[in-house]
């Protein structure tokens, strides 16, 4: 075992490295600002929950979920609170979230939790996930990884969308890792187990229609391929509770009247081939998989847990783990086919993926543990050679912290000055063009928070 990587964890040094870490991302959750459609959904909200949830329904969109909790998470906060509060709501919430997300899947993979994995090394350990997730992001949108091909990916655009757009984050991130949660909580629920699948369906199904059509071809796929025991009341239940929410979603007002907006903006020029948007998808899909980001996320917590002191760790058996790994495989496959044909039949847009690059992360994080654990098991490392490579792990992992700062340092610079002009982030405009429709919800926002006048972009 390595005594630098059990030292790294008893230290002092390490505990208040981590706390600091945690402090400058809720620094960074302070600086966090609206943008985009994030004044129109404030702007909807100014006269209470009612009156938005009405307008956005009957207007915009059928997906209940979603809307609840942008009016919650973002509107209401926007709206009514002081201009740093969405940060804290949104993306300081994510973070939470994917902390809870690690601890759920850590009991899908250990039989109990160790004796060493005190509060001290509980918050190291949290400390270092939270690490990757932003490497996972930062890296490639600092690092052109693929050159003229950097498009297929959106580096940048998603790290802006992830870090930087509130609406986005509740969307494709909370609502999602909600619904995970509560996913995987069932199961421990001894009072209303059954119905609670009914409602989950429910509220996937009124979350989105590429999640919601994923699950729901998903799951009879994983029963047939016996990667998920569900009984079949259950099953039942949430295919069902799927198919309502769907319905309700996309026969209401708003998503009726979204669907004709789609429509009557096509038009023939836009046209895109059936064999080119098949290209497009695998480009993208292969770009998601094997980039900067998620290379290095996966080599970190495979060199990591190599070197992690592991004696009284007890893992599942294999058979568990080969489930969830297939399982998790066939998932993400689903889940991309369904995106990619769900953007030839309307539009195509980066943060479609973002859900999925969010799943793709945990997958990679929870292989490379599995597969840690296996080859520390499979051969021996003298004393010696495992002193250096964990200290070319941490040089190495300093290196990459150093070169992700800059996409950071948009978001702060970014909450610095948004109160004097419009400042965009990497595919994301913020209020202009003057006179436009984003324009129209921040002058409105503008008057019943009395805010003052921000200058436009430059055109």
């Amino acid at each position: 075992m390595s005594n630098i990587i059990r030292n790294l964890i008893k230290s002092d040094l390490a505990l208040g490295i981590s706390l600091l870490l945690f402090f400058s991302l809720a620094t960074l959750s302070l600086y966090l600002r609206p943008i985009a459609d994030d004044y129109c959904v404030a702007s909807f909200a100014t006269s209470g929950f009612l009156s938005h949830f009405r307008f956005v329904t009957t207007n915009l969109s059928g997906d209940y979920t979603q809307i609840f909790f942008s009016y919650f998470l973002v509107a209401n906060p926007i709206a009514f609170g002081p201009s740093f509060l969405v940060g804290l709501s949104t993306l300081l919430l994510s973070f939470t979230l994917l902390l809870l997300l690690a601890a759920r899947i850590s009991h899908f993979v250990l039989r109990e939790i160790p004796v060493e994995i005190n509060k001290r090394a509980f918050v190291i350990l949290s400390a270092l996930f939270l690490i990757t997730w932003c490497i996972y992001w930062a890296l490639p949108a600092s690092i052109n990884t693929f050159g003229k091909y950097k498009s297929f990916l959106s580096a940048s655009e998603s790290f802006s969308a992830v870090f930087g757009w509130p609406t986005v984050i509740v969307q494709y991130l909370i609502v999602p890792l909600l619904l995970l949660l509560l996913a995987m909580q069932l199961e421990k629920i001894g009072l209303l187990p059954t119905i609670g699948y009914a409602f989950l369906g429910f509220f996937i199904g009124t979350s989105g229609y590429a999640i919601a059509l994923t699950v729901f071809v998903a799951v009879p796929i994983l029963i047939l391929l016996k990667t998920l025991t569900l009984k079949p009341i259950r099953f039942v239940l949430i295919e069902l509770g799927i198919l309502v929410g769907v319905y309700l979603s996309l026969y209401s007002q708003g998503a009726q009247k979204r669907s004709r907006l789609l429509l009557d903006s096509e038009s023939t020029d836009n046209y895109v081939s059936l064999s080119r948007s098949i290209f497009v998808s695998l480009v993208e899909l292969f770009v998601s998989i094997f980039n900067l980001g998620a290379i290095t996320v996966f080599v970190f917590v495979y060199l990591f847990v190599t070197l992690l002191p592991l004696g009284r760790i007890n893992f599942k058996s294999n058979d568990t783990r080969s489930r969830i790994v297939a399982g998790s495989s066939v998932f993400l496959v689903v889940y991309y086919l369904v995106i990619s044909a769900s953007e030839y039949f309307t539009y195509q847009a980066f943060w479609h993926l973002i859900t999925f690059k969010m799943l793709l992360f945990a997958f990679i994080v929870l292989l490379a543990i599995i597969l840690g654990v296996q080859g520390k098991h499979n051969y021996s490392v003298k004393r010696t050679r495992r002193r250096g490579v964990a200290a070319a792990v941490l040089l190495w992992f300093l290196t990459t912290l150093s070169a992700t700062a800059l996409p950071f340092e948009s978001i702060l610079d970014r909450g610095g000055i948004w109160s004097k002009q419009s400042v965009p982030l990497p595919g994301i405009s913020d209020i202009s063009p003057k006179g436009g429709w984003v324009d129209d919800c921040w002058v409105s926002l503008r008057e019943f928070k009395e805010w003052g006048e921000r200058r436009y972009d430059p055109v």
